[in-house]
């Protein structure tokens, strides 16, 4: 990645030299490079990142998502896709207002870019929905770290009476009080083979349909496809 060859680059640069050698995995010699190149592609692609991210959180935009999507296909490497979503999150802003739930989408990104190992990807399709991209190792046991960190986190955002209720009461368009628990979040997991016949929209297709099961499911919840494909 053009940002990991910058800082190597850079933290060995003693000043004098703005050109660097490359070389292939075997050592032989591919070329030569200059700083001043890679800062602007590095700068093109802070730009276009900024342009096509999410407003709110800084992450990943839609457009984004299904690039970085499309790359790990062609990767020809095992990995896991993720769709997130928050329960009871509409009852949590009617409630409180959309600066509280604002605040909890923040942290909710910021705890997933903090479980995710730096190779991973972290997306935000817009208002409560995610997109995580896992690699094959050990994708299950950050999911879980995920889970229960917002779970920790959660009661934070609710008015002491409501969090010790365990939910919020509120009125529905009809007029009848509806009890809504503490917002949980359901993560919708797609194991994702190499050589699979498989596309972006095909993966976010089925994804989506993951997520209604996922939902069903009470709490905070993995739901994993484990069909073979």
């Amino acid at each position: 990645p053009l940002a990991k060859l910058s800082q190597s680059i850079t933290g060995s640069q003693d000043g004098q030299h703005d050109d660097f050698v490359i070389v292939d995995s075997e050592g032989y010699y591919r070329g030569m490079g200059n700083i001043v190149d890679l800062l602007r592609e590095i700068t093109e692609v802070q730009i276009r990142q900024a342009r096509h991210a999410n407003p709110l959180t800084g992450l990943p935009g839609n457009m984004l998502i299904n690039e970085a999507l499309t790359q790990w296909l062609a990767g020809n490497e095992p990995f896991t896709a993720l769709y997130c979503d928050l329960d009871n999150f509409k009852a949590f802003n009617d409630a409180y207002g959309y600066a509280r739930g604002d605040r909890l989408l923040i942290a909710l990104a910021q705890l997933m870019q903090s479980q995710v190992g730096e190779a991973d990807f972290v997306g935000h399709v817009g208002g409560d929905d995610f997109m995580l991209l896992l690699g094959a190792e050990g994708w299950e046991a950050t999911c879980r770290k995920i889970l229960h960190g917002f779970a920790a986190i959660v009661p934070e955002f609710y008015d002491a009476s409501d969090c010790q209720a365990g939910g919020l009461l509120l009125e529905n368009r009809q007029g009848v009080e509806v009890f809504f628990p503490l917002v949980t979040l359901s993560l919708a997991a797609r194991p994702v083979l190499p050589g699979g016949p498989e596309n972006a929209l095909d993966i976010a297709t089925q994804l989506s349909e993951l997520k209604i099961q996922a939902k069903k499911q009470a709490g905070n919840s993995l739901f994993v496809d484990r069909r073979t494909r």
